[in-house]
């Protein structure tokens, strides 16, 4: 999975993708950092502007760079994701109440490359242009096909490329201006399991218990036991019996024949179901330097959000299996593949959230120096994920009820020797999850940034920087229920109904990422 737009997690996110029938929202999904010299100060180092790089965090720095220079980053992420079933509230289990089996979660994230580049050219004293081209949102992971949390996720890929021209105006020697315009390209593909065996064992109940309902009412009766307004009260009854009969009669022979499969839970019996879609928008940023002198200098940067109307296709997988059911297989396959799940179009929207960050950089001593960022980001504006299904079968609704957060990060440079500069950082990083609705797609929690890194300068024009990050996550108890935000499950067909496996996963995650990456800078 891929992570954070805090700029600081990586790959505990790797299932949540907007994606139908109970899919969540990757909400922290993003690089943790955009260069790799930001990397080696936990992105803490916005206002020390070592490179094109920093125009990412704010525009304004581009009026800081007094030469022609281009960088290329190349970073590489990998992580560790351990899933354990089970919480105090139970282990999961499927919307027919059995246990969900299943084995381990697998490697899901695998080392993962992701480049990025930038570009800075002077106009003249006083406005200097520049062009960031970054994957801020790119991943790609793989669960086992068998794990216990299938029905949320098992592969998924997400790809955003940005490209971003700036401008910056520098007014005096102590303040700049910059403004910027960002092109995001936003790609998804998502795969799942689909209880579909245990969905129709649930719609075949909540039919009969519909039809239950109703049967009073069609029969003349007041309620099951009292048709006495009935022209024919004796005949009423007779009738309201005979179809009560019929009903359970019905719900019987569907219940004997799904029972024990429902029970067994075999991955083998599951259908799937996989989307892909795309988008491309637009957002902006802008930010503000002032240096009061060479010494220290603040800066002041904001990131817009940038909606996407994500359009593209739902295809659907329905297991051979369906057929082997006693007495009503090759019937129950027909209505899976033919009626409920055929592939269609679905539309989903997605917002990457504005950001806010203050940052600073001191020159302690000739070869030291401090550096501070706080960013805030508004993830406060997705509170749900609904996905709109264009066939038959409801729209999918995920709630996220995501919060604000604050990302605090701290660094320090020294100058080693002429050539060779050292950096380390430490970061701390809200999640927006709030426990209460944290799912197996958004097993998202409070992390921690160590980060080292360095710049080796080769030649006047010429500089390599190395940067590594270990990141920690606070362990995330998952009790999860697919069932819209709602006290029971949904129906999936019909008003007031939504689509997903409504199944209810619980368990714990403990995950761990690292960050490798190396830069190539080159004035002209």
């Amino acid at each position: 999975m891929y992570l954070n737009a805090r700029q600081s997690a990586i790959a505990l996110l790797i299932s949540a993708l907007v994606v139908p029938a109970g899919a969540t929202y990757a909400a922290a999904l993003a690089a943790p950092s955009i260069s790799i010299s930001a990397l080696g100060n936990a992105n803490a180092g916005a206002a020390a502007i070592d490179d094109a790089s920093a125009q990412f965090y704010n525009p304004a720095a581009l009026s800081w760079l007094n030469r022609q220079q281009f960088t290329f980053s190349l970073m590489v992420a990998d992580a560790n994701v351990n899933f354990t079933n089970g919480t105090s509230q139970g282990t999961s289990e499927t919307i027919a109440g059995a246990p969900i089996s299943g084995g381990d979660e697998g490697d899901p994230v695998k080392a993962t490359p992701v480049p990025m580049a930038y570009y800075a050219y002077p106009i003249n004293d006083q406005l200097t242009a520049g062009l960031g081209i970054s994957a801020p949102y790119t991943i790609a992971g793989h669960f086992s096909e068998d794990w216990i949390g299938r029905y949320d996720g098992i592969e998924s890929q997400t790809i955003a490329l940005n490209i971003n021209p700036a401008i910056s105006w520098k007014p005096t020697n102590q303040m700049s201006f910059g403004f910027g315009v960002s092109g995001q390209y936003f790609s998804l593909q998502r795969r799942k399991a689909a209880d579909q065996i245990a969905g129709v064992h649930f719609i075949a109940n909540t039919l009969a218990d519909d039809q239950l309902k109703a049967a009073p009412i069609q029969n003349g009766c007041k309620s099951m036991t009292d048709c006495s307004d009935a022209k024919n009260p004796e005949e009423a009854k007779r009738k309201l019996d005979l179809a009560v009969k019929n009903i359970e009669s019905i719900r019987n022979g569907v219940n004997k024949s799904l029972d024990d499969l429902v029970g067994a839970n075999d991955a083998n019996n599951d259908g799937e179901v996989a989307f892909e879609g795309d988008d491309f928008s637009f957002g902006y940023n802008l930010g503000m330097m002032y240096q009061p002198n060479r010494s220290h200098r603040f800066g002041f940067a904001y990131r817009s959000q940038i909606k996407h109307q994500i359009k593209g296709k739902l295809d659907w997988t329905v297991s051979e299996n369906a057929t082997k059911i006693k007495d009503i297989g090759d019937l129950v396959h027909l209505v899976l593949d033919e009626v409920l799940f055929v592939d269609s179009k679905a539309e989903a929207q997605m917002t990457t959230p504005a950001t806010a960050s203050l940052h600073s950089y001191h020159q302690i001593s000739p070869n030291l120096s401090l550096l501070s960022d706080l960013t805030w980001t508004e993830w406060s504006v997705i509170q749900e994920i609904r996905v709109n299904i264009l066939s038959l079968l409801n729209d999918s609704l995920t709630p996220a009820n995501l919060k604000n957060t604050l990302r605090l990060s701290l660094a320090s440079n020294y100058q080693y020797s002429p050539s060779l500069l050292l950096r380390a950082g430490y970061a701390f990083d809200q999640s927006p999850v709030q426990d209460e609705y944290r799912s197996p797609s958004l097993p998202d929690s409070d992390r921690q940034m160590l980060s080292v890194g360095a710049a080796w300068q080769l030649s006047k024009t010429q500089t390599i920087d190395f940067a590594g990050s270990m990141i920690l996550f606070k362990t995330a108890e998952v009790n999860y229920n697919d069932w819209a935000g709602q006290d029971t499950p949904p129906p999936a067909l019909g008003e007031g109904g939504f689509t997903g496996s409504k199944h209810t996963t619980r368990g714990t995650f403990e995950s761990q990422a690292w960050l490798l990456g190396v830069q190539y800078n080159h004035k002209f």
